[in-house]
């Protein structure tokens, strides 16, 4: 019987906890793989904040409800790319290894949202914004995060949500990077690509302070102003000066559908340019998967199935999101997996074309006991189909 997910309020002792409905690396438990055994582990659960969890029928109690079972995402055949891409950089190959690296990033990263935070105070006060000052950020992030991408684009994915302006620009900002340079971008686009996504948003700035705060839906009316605040920004920069008409049509168009969809309605069509699609993209995948508008938060696999549909429904580029599944990988790079065979492991590498078979450190047999050293597994490079190991759930992403 496959793993399953089941809200803890549905936990009893008996069952055995195969995962948590978020990333290992960002909670209090040592382990996300054990057994109930008294109602305290419940109730411990609960109090961590965590709403869901996963459980292996095959090693503790079922709860009598139908299994879930956890197909990958985007497992219809890609379309070819029109550009050649280059594929994220690896993980580091150990977990000793994986957790500096994060922690490394985990730094790099919150000095970038307060440099960010600054900038954006200063135009919050006095609609000043200082163009020389925004390149100087946006240059110093550039070598950080596409030295670190795997780490970074984990980050984005286990962060705590919060609905501070910073954290959601920050992150739309290093998914177009990422996604820009997969796209063969020169530093000169990249770095006007990465200025546009940490300003998309700027004219939220000259809206009422409550709806910075993107954690709860919208009246009608209020739907309504939010809706101005391309043109807002758009306004702010161009009173400001200094900046390319990239950047400009980037903030104009970042909520404009390729199907005429989306706002502000005389900007939306088939003519909006890639740079301001690429951000349209990164700004959607981020906000569904940190749950903005009163939508509930979904995993990044869930993300990824909703943005394939809307690009196979034209409202989006099927190129681009095309080149987000490469990018972010149907098993992401840091997802805590579990394997057909009851292994445990951590993805490590995603094998251009072999989106469903990535390279995943082995830190646990079947049984629990750990690999000591972990092993490397490329599912890819498997040979012959009998015995082949294969991932079946994504226990944190």
């Amino acid at each position: 019987m496959a793993v399953k997910r089941v809200p803890v309020d549905r936990l009893k002792v008996g069952m055995y906890v195969a995962g948590f409905d978020r990333s290992w690396l960002t909670t209090s438990f040592l382990t996300h793989t054990f057994p109930i055994k008294s109602d305290s582990q419940i109730q411990k659960l609960k109090q961590s904040g965590i709403q869901e969890v996963d459980i292996d029928p095959n090693q503790g109690l079922d709860d009598g409800v139908e299994a879930e079972i956890f197909e990958p995402v985007a497992s219809q055949e890609l379309p070819p790319l029109k550009a050649a891409t280059q594929n994220i950089l690896p993980a580091a190959g150990t977990p000793q290894a994986l957790g500096a690296e994060l922690a490394v990033a985990r730094q790099v990263r919150e000095e970038l949202l307060q440099a960010v935070e600054t900038v954006f105070q200063n135009i919050g006060t006095s609609e000043v914004i200082q163009s020389q000052e925004v390149k100087r950020v946006v240059t110093e992030m550039m070598p950080k995060v596409l030295d670190s991408q795997a780490a970074f684009m984990a980050l984005i994915r286990t962060r705590e949500f919060d609905p501070a302006l910073r954290e959601h620009v920050l992150s739309v900002s290093t998914l177009a990077l990422i996604l820009g340079q997969t796209l063969g971008y020169d530093d000169k686009r990249l770095l006007t690509l990465a200025t546009g996504a940490l300003l998309h948003d700027v004219g939220m700035l000259r809206l009422p302070n409550y709806m910075l705060r993107l954690s709860k839906t919208l009246s009608k009316p209020e739907r309504t102003l939010y809706e101005t605040h391309p043109r807002l920004g758009v306004t702010l920069l161009q009173k400001n000066g200094g900046f390319h008409t990239d950047v400009l049509r980037v903030v104009a168009e970042h909520h404009a559908n390729q199907d005429q969809s989306g706002y502000p309605p005389d900007v939306a069509g088939a003519q909006t340019g890639e740079m301001s699609q690429i951000i349209l993209i990164a700004d959607r995948y981020d906000e569904m998967l940190t749950g903005q508008l009163g939508v509930a938060p979904m995993p990044a696999r869930e993300v990824l199935s909703t943005l394939y549909k809307d690009a196979q429904a034209n409202r989006l580029s099927l190129d681009l999101v095309s080149h987000l599944i490469r990018v972010v990988g149907v098993y992401p790079i840091y997802s805590l997996v579990a394997l057909n065979t009851g292994d445990r492991g951590i993805v490590i590498n995603v094998t251009p074309g072999k989106l469903h078979s990535p390279v995943v450190l082995l830190i646990k047999d079947g049984d629990g006991h750990p690999y000591s050293p972990p092993i490397p597994l490329d599912l890819a490079a498997q040979h012959g189909a009998g015995g082949a190991k294969s991932i079946a759930a994504v226990l944190n992403a």
